[in-house]
Parts: C-alpha cells; sequence; structure tokens
C-alpha cells in the first residue's frame, strides 16, 4: 500500500448549462448531464474508475478505465460514496467529487462547439504509486500511432508490449523506438497523448488481454521526482482525420521548412550497406565513378562507418589506406556534381584518449545519477556519451563539427544514434527532470539540425518542426514483418501520424547483414530488391548503397526507372 492519492480530471466540453448536481453525498455509480448534449458516467471497480463520456445528438462515446492499484480507502466514507461541490476555475463550468482518498475535478469549456476535449491528471503523494490508463481495444475499432518498432504492424491494436518504458530507445533486435511521441488516435475519431513531463510506460496485449495500458512508475530510466503523476489529454471528435487535426494542432509542433529538394528529387547513395565498415578513398572514388558511369542520377554520396582514426575524435583516417587527402576527395565529389555527407554520432570512446579526456575533465558527458559515465554502443564498449542538455556541451560538440566540415569539404551529416538507451541510466541530465531522459533525445536532434536541411537523423522526440530527413531504423533484408520489407511502409505510417513527414526509409534492400558482422554484406534476393525498390519510389527519398548493377541489366533498368518517375 501507499500513501494518500488523488485523481484530479479535467474535462473541457464544447456546450453546456448549470450543471444540475447538488452539493450533497453521490453515489456511484453516478451520471453527470454536462450540458444539453454531453454526459458524463463513472463506475467505482476494486482496481479503478470506469468512465465514458457520451454526446447525446452524435451517439459518439468514448470510454477510458483509471487505474490506482495499491489505493488505501481511508474510514469515514465508503468505497461508493463521494461528496460533489461546485468550484472555481479559469473554465466556464467546474464540478468537484470528493473522497477522502481522491478529487476528481471536472472543467468545462463551453467555446467547443465541433469536440468534447479532455485533460486528465492522477496524482499520488506517493513517488512508488503506479497510476495509469487502460484503454480497451473494442472489436471493429482500428487504432493507429504509438512508437516506432522492429516489428511494426499497422494498425497497431495488435501490437504486443510488455511492460517497456515510453523512451526513445534500442535495446535489442526487438525492442527499439527511435521515434516514442506517445499518440494514439482510433478510427471512432478519439485520441489520447500523454505530455512528455511523464514516467511513461507502455503494456498493450500483455497484462490486460485487448488492452493498452499506459501508467506511470518512478523507476529506471526514469529519475524519480518525489511524487506520481500521470496526465493525458483525449478528444472525441466525428472522425479520426478530426481527431488527429485537433491533436496535432495543441501537440505537434509543425515544420518550418522543408529538406533540401535535390535529396527528394534525386536518390542518396551511401557506403553502408555495401561496404560496411571497411571504407577508404579508392571504394569512394570507384562508388562515384559506378554510379556515374551507369547513368543514375545522385543528391548525397553518404561516406558511413568507419573514416574517423578513433570513434568520436571526429577527425578522418589520414593514413595511406585510408582517406590521405580527404579535402581533394570531396573537391573531386563535388566537381561531379555530388553533395558530400559524412556519418557521425554523439559517442566518444575510451581509447580516443585526448578527445574522450577533455570532454570528462569538462564535463561534457552525460552521467548516471551515481556520477558514472561509462557507456556501451555498436562499436565501442567503453565511451561517453556527449550531453546535448548541457549547453556548454553541445556548443563543443557543433564546433567541432563546423571545424570538420570546414577544412574536409563535407555539406551535409548523417546524424546516428540518438536513443536515450544509450545513456548511462538513469541519467543525470539538465533541465526538467520530469522531462528525463527524452529530453536528451530532443536536445540531440535539435542541436544538430542546424547543419542544414540536406542532415538526417534517426531519432527524435517532440521535434517535428524541423526541416531535414528522419531516417527510419535500420531495416533487415528479408520478407518478414520482423524489421523486414513488410514495414517499410507501416513504418512511414507510424511517422506520419506521429507527425514527422520527412521521413528517409532505409536503403533499398535493406541493410544487407550477414549474421552479426559489421564488416561483411549479404546481398538480398534480386526479387526482394526489387520489390523494396518499388516500394520506396512513392516515399519521399530513395536511398541506395548495395546498387542495381550487383546483380545484372534488368535490376539496374529498373533502378534508372524508379527515379525516373519522380522527377
Amino acid at each position: 500500500m501507499f500513501g494518500m492519492w488523488w485523481l484530479v480530471v479535467t474535462l473541457t466540453f464544447s456546450a453546456g448549462t448549470a450543471l444540475a448536481i447538488p452539493s450533497r453525498l453521490v453515489t456511484f455509480p453516478l451520471t453527470l448531464e454536462l450540458g444539453d448534449d454531453r454526459t458524463l458516467s463513472l463506475t467505482r471497480e476494486d482496481d479503478g474508475i470506469s468512465y465514458t463520456l457520451n454526446e447525446k445528438t452524435s451517439a459518439r462515446s468514448t470510454s477510458a478505465k483509471v487505474l490506482i492499484g495499491g489505493a488505501e480507502t481511508k474510514s469515514g466514507i465508503t468505497p461508493t460514496e463521494y461528496s460533489a461541490r461546485y468550484c472555481e476555475t479559469e473554465f466556464d463550468k467546474c464540478v468537484e467529487l470528493a473522497g477522502e482518498d481522491f478529487n476528481i475535478t471536472f472543467e468545462i469549456d463551453a467555446s467547443r462547439a465541433l469536440y468534447t476535449f479532455s485533460y486528465v491528471t492522477l496524482t499520488s503523494d506517493s513517488p512508488d504509486a503506479e497510476l495509469g490508463v487502460s484503454i480497451e481495444l473494442e472489436e471493429n475499432v482500428q487504432w493507429y500511432g504509438g512508437p516506432e518498432a522492429r516489428r511494426q504492424i499497422w494498425p497497431v491494436q495488435d501490437s504486443v508490449w510488455n511492460d517497456t518504458s515510453y523512451v526513445t530507445k534500442e535495446l535489442s533486435q526487438s525492442i527499439a523506438m527511435s521515434i516514442a511521441e506517445p499518440f494514439w488516435v482510433s478510427s471512432k475519431g478519439d485520441f489520447f497523448y500523454f505530455p512528455s513531463a511523464t514516467s511513461l510506460f507502455l503494456d498493450q496485449n500483455n497484462r490486460y488481454e485487448d488492452t493498452i495500458y499506459l501508467y506511470t512508475k518512478n523507476k529506471s530510466p526514469f529519475r524519480s521526482p518525489d511524487h506520481a503523476q500521470l496526465e493525458y489529454a483525449t478528444a472525441l471528435t466525428s472522425d479520426p482525420r478530426s481527431a488527429y487535426e485537433v491533436a496535432s494542432d495543441r501537440f505537434f509542433p509543425r515544420p518550418t521548412s522543408i529538406p533540401h529538394e535535390t535529396i527528394i528529387a534525386k536518390p542518396i547513395w551511401s557506403t553502408w550497406a555495401r561496404y560496411k565498415s571497411k571504407i577508404n578513398e579508392s571504394l569512394v572514388r570507384d562508388y562515384a565513378k559506378e554510379i556515374v558511369d551507369h547513368g543514375f542520377e545522385y543528391s548525397q554520396l553518404e561516406i558511413d562507418d568507419f573514416w574517423e582514426d578513433c570513434y568520436g575524435t571526429l577527425n578522418f583516417d589520414a593514413s595511406d589506406n585510408k582517406f590521405p587527402d580527404i579535402r581533394k576527395l570531396t573537391d573531386d565529389l563535388h566537381e561531379l556534381g555530388f553533395m558530400v555527407s559524412l556519418w557521425v554520432t554523439p559517442f566518444v570512446n575510451l581509447e580516443c584518449e585526448t578527445v574522450y579526456n577533455e570532454a570528462l575533465s569538462k564535463g561534457y558527458f552525460v552521467r548516471d545519477v551515481d556520477g558514472e559515465v561509462n557507456a556501451t554502443w555498436w562499436q565501442g564498449n567503453s565511451a561517453g556519451v556527449v550531453d546535448f542538455t548541457n549547453e556548454k556541451a553541445a556548443k563543443w560538440y557543433t564546433a567541432r563539427l563546423e571545424n570538420l566540415k570546414s577544412k574536409a569539404g563535407i555539406d551535409y551529416y548523417k546524424f546516428d544514434a540518438g536513443e536515450t538507451s544509450w545513456l548511462p541510466t538513469p541519467a543525470n541530465l539538465t533541465g526538467d527532470v520530469e522531462r528525463s531522459p527524452n529530453i536528451f533525445t530532443e536536445e540531440y536532434v535539435r542541436a544538430v539540425a542546424v547543419f542544414g536541411n540536406g542532415s538526417e537523423v534517426r531519432s527524435g522526440h517532440r521535434t517535428q518542426d524541423l526541416d531535414i530527413m528522419v531516417r527510419m531504423l535500420d531495416k533487415d533484408s528479408d520478407w518478414t514483418l520482423d524489421n523486414g520489407l513488410p514495414t517499410l511502409i507501416n513504418t512511414l505510417l507510424v511517422l506520419n501520424i506521429a507527425g514527422y513527414g520527412f521521413v528517409l526509409p532505409d536503403m533499398v534492400g535493406g541493410n544487407g547483414v550477414k549474421g552479426s558482422s559489421l564488416v561483411d554484406t549479404k546481398l538480398p534476393s534480386k526479387e526482394l530488391y526489387i520489390r523494396w525498390l518499388q516500394a520506396n519510389t512513392f516515399m519521399p527519398v530513395i536511398q541506395y548503397s548495395i546498387v542495381p548493377w550487383d546483380y545484372d541489366e534488368e535490376n539496374t533498368c529498373w533502378g534508372r526507372s524508379s527515379w525516373s518517375h519522380r522527377l
């Protein structure tokens, strides 16, 4: 059991008259008349309160169940008795139901004519409380939204999540969500949106069958405040489009511009899937020559992993067998008409002693609550992560990139990672503790977006307004829903629903990974490659790495026709 808890429900309605609720004890089940056209029905259950908001004229309704696990009912008021009173707020109408163990407040806004809008807030004075809302997945009702996932299903009501923290992450081949906007919308026309200042967890079709259960729990990777609180917004509209428009107008920042038009019109060419980390100047030159000789259009040539002398120095390996004259290489690529982009990450490996020690001594790495900085990532077992919530650290990182861009002749950057799962946990970040750790992803993406609209990121949080491409998680070269070709369209739709319109699909044919190797490439089958290219043609950007002429002339013709239809 935990200490006293209370539930505050703020509901905003489109119209209403005085509420006919006397100032006396009321008993559940309870129906409140909210104006001439709306009612709110409340039922007290063992583990919480079920509520249904109804519109009489339209016969529309939305329901949810607020869960307050472990709450103790105090003596003096039975579990089914509550007092009611009028209250004063900035809204037109307000009524409060009060029990000794919680309060429910309804605030009524009479200015909304087309929909019913609500804020729901649960608060407990115990930091150990679990407060949640349960959304029943009704038959014949479709749900859209939720996080990006490796097993991306669309619509999302059949997805399964097992008590996962709702933060940007890449933990394994099964758990990854580089975009995790907490928004769901149904085919009935209602939605649920959770502000970022919530220690939010998602459990779907796991604890409770046919249910999305969203709850707050003050445990890692979140930093624990001195109380527990769950807040969400919901609305009841006439259709899913209206619901989406209401939500996006209120909660999604709008793009201020668009990405570089050339990368939309013409393909990006990346070294990654074809060459993995075996790249050098000679291979990059050969790659560019092949693209030109085969008559393909191009925007960027992207130099991917591994060009640095050490991961995180942001210095090219200038040895004879790597990149002895990077400026000459980029000048020659520019002469051919390529823009040049470069793969970078927020990590600095321990063995990069000079840069690592500088960042460590100046406090530029993310630390956990115990002061530890060590992090691991796919190219480093011991590294530091630059803390983009620290303004000085962010400026240090971006200044080094500006210097590299100027010296090496780089046009844009491919920013990898950025998910909170790479941080030491729980991370002791700067800023609002209630927005930690997702605040890291937001600050990282906003810091690097200054490098222009030809850059790309693969993570995001409340960054829908930026004019850069958001890349899907690396896709596997197979036919399955386990991160293969079928997830390409599904992921695009999930990211679009989350407010991200400038989506960069992964490379045509997938990443060509051979086992767990980051060195060797396994070509996808010819048919998979063609089908992938066909799907990709109607998406915002085409990105090649494995090339069509790695197969035969027929495949090369398919490749040419794919981008020619876009011009």
